[in-house]
């Protein structure tokens, strides 16, 4: 349950619901090695960096990585 937090990385000044949680969960399969690319398809707005970033320290704290 605590990794859901991860929902929460992008900024909601900059994305919607929808795109950020779809971004956190395609970058942390990515950051895991369970996809070759974290990129959303369109309309959806892609995760900034600085997002990507909560979303790594997020998997440490769940001991993920």
């Amino acid at each position: 349950a605590a990794l859901f937090a991860i929902t929460d990385a992008g900024d909601p000044a900059l994305m919607g619901g929808s795109s950020a949680g779809l971004g956190a969960f395609k970058a942390a399969l990515h950051l895991l090695g369970v996809i070759d690319c974290p990129l959303t398809a369109p309309p959806q707005i892609p995760l900034p960096a600085s997002a990507v970033k909560t979303v790594r320290q997020l998997l440490d704290e769940g001991g993920l990585t």
